[in-house]
């Protein structure tokens, strides 16, 4: 059975784009199994989803005892990812996206641009040699990404250098790109600057 990772931006919160809701019907009439979070956003949103359509073959990961409040609304399966000893902060709650991640096929990403947690997913699906489908909200596009260079075009596209700058600090951007074998790729703004390897 395919097995897809959803995940995406705590700060989207509707669905509301009939390309996005298509994808979310195709994965239910393939009868993939969906892992997702319990966070506020694309969580609840697409939990939400699936719980309206009745489809049944989703698995909800969550840290801590129980998932957050109001957020498995199919009664689905649940699995807790063992915290490993972190504080309750981003890595702490990246450790179920990592989980997810690897026991996945394939991930949808729908990101807004400016989630550090979202890009992090689709890096760790490069990582463990997979792929991602990026639905990207600000201009409601689809992009597949499954290498390097793939994810160097989205952001060149998509994302200002100052952003790209911030997922340096955040994430690791330009080096966990670097690992992926992508050390020589530049960069094209249109700000004149010449700056490597995803403003590395």
């Amino acid at each position: 059975m395919t097995t897809v990772f959803i995940g995406g931006s705590r700060h989207l919160r509707r669905l509301d784009d009939a390309q996005l809701l298509n994808a979310l019907d195709k994965i239910m009439v393939k009868n993939h199994r969906v892992l997702v979070g319990d966070a506020v956003g694309v969580d609840e949103s697409v939990q939400r989803y699936f719980a309206g359509k009745g489809y049944g073959n989703v698995v909800v990961r969550h840290m801590g005892d129980y998932p957050r409040k109001n957020h498995n609304p199919g009664d689905w399966e649940i699995r807790r990812v063992e915290d490993k000893g972190e504080r309750k902060n981003f890595k702490y709650f990246a450790l179920k996206d990592e989980e997810m991640s690897l026991r996945a096929d394939y991930g949808l990403m729908l990101w807004d641009g400016k989630s550090k947690g979202t890009l992090n997913n689709v890096l760790n699906l490069l990582e463990e040699e997979k792929y991602a489908s990026v639905y990207f909200s600000p201009d409601r596009s689809f992009t597949t990404v499954s290498t390097a260079e793939e994810l160097n075009a989205l952001l060149e596209e998509k994302c200002p250098p100052e952003a790209v700058d911030y997922f340096n600090k955040k994430i690791h951007l330009a080096r966990r790109v670097r690992n992926l074998g992508q050390a020589n790729m530049f960069f094209g703004h249109k700000d004149t600057r010449t700056v490597p390897a995803v403003y590395g």
